[in-house]
Order: C-alpha cells, then structure tokens, then sequence
C-alpha cells in the first residue's frame, strides 16, 4: 500500500503546481489586454473565399494580451469552448504605440502546422485601435510506392480593429 501513494502524492502535486503556473501566466502578470470591439476593414488575401467569414468571426471573437514581461498573447476562439494561444513579443515605442508578432509551428518538414500574427497597436484620440496580419497554413506528404504526394492549405488576412 506504501508504495502507491508516493506516486499518488506527486502526482496530486505535480497538476496543483501545474495549474498555479497557468494561473500565474494568464492572469497576473498581464499588463493589459483588449477585446476587439468592431470591424474597420478585413482583406482576405489567400485562400479559399468560404473560409473568410468564419475567419472574420473568429477575429471578432478575439484577445490581445500585452504581458508586464515584453510577451505577447493572441487568443484566437477555436470552437465554441476553446481558444487557441498563440505566444510572442511586443515592443513600445517613443510614441505610445506597440508593435507585436506572435508565431507558432508544430510539426515537421512531411507534416506541420504554423500561424503567424503581427500587427500594431495605436491610440487614436485616446482610444485603442490595430492592425493585424494573420497568416496560417499546414503541410501534409507523403510517399506511396515512389509516388510523392502533398497537400497544402494556407490562409492570410489583414485588419483593421477597434480594440476596448
């Protein structure tokens, strides 16, 4: 019996330390963040026309996280439960503006996922406004008896936001 709770005592640690570290990074150390508030303008630039609308909903839906430590979030929902983080950095600068970029991929050279944002946010007559570019895509391949095959999807847009 003694040797089954040792296991069971770290493992009870191990998910409370684990959800004080996404407490942490997610909520304290947020200098500030915005929920886009409206649409000024949307260009779809790449990929299929069906796919926009979801996309502009998605960003409608989305989360800017500025951290006291220079990192950056981008919240993007995925589904009607879930929202996909995507890390990276920001940068003030003389003029009370930031610029960010955020880039994550998974995967490898046969199959892999990226997504890419990058963007600027600026007070206009002190209200918070940005400009987001957002680029994804995945690779699939393969090789069947000397036949190569490849799949790829790619997305990309860029907006203009008013944040509050």
């Amino acid at each position: 019996m003694k040797k089954f709770t040792r296991p069971l005592f770290l493992v009870l640690i191990m998910a409370i330390v684990s959800s004080w570290t996404v407490i942490i990074d997610n909520d304290y150390d947020a200098l500030f963040q915005y929920e886009i508030s409206s649409l000024e303008s949307f260009k779809w630039k790449k990929g299929e026309d069906r796919w926009a609308e979801m996309e502009k909903k998605r960003l409608e839906r989305s989360l800017l996280v500025f951290h006291e430590n220079g990192m950056f979030t981008f919240s993007l929902p995925w589904d009607s439960n879930n929202s996909y983080l995507i890390d990276g950095t920001y940068k003030k600068h003389d003029n009370g503006s930031y610029t960010f970029r955020a880039f994550e991929a998974t995967g490898g050279s046969v199959n892999g996922n990226h997504i890419l944002i990058n963007g600027a946010l600026y007070y206009r007559n002190n209200l918070p406004q940005a400009t987001i570019h957002f680029a994804s895509g995945n690779h699939k391949g393969s090789r069947i008896n000397d036949v190569k095959f490849k799949e790829t999807a790619i997305k990309m847009y860029s907006a203009k936001v008013k944040l509050h």
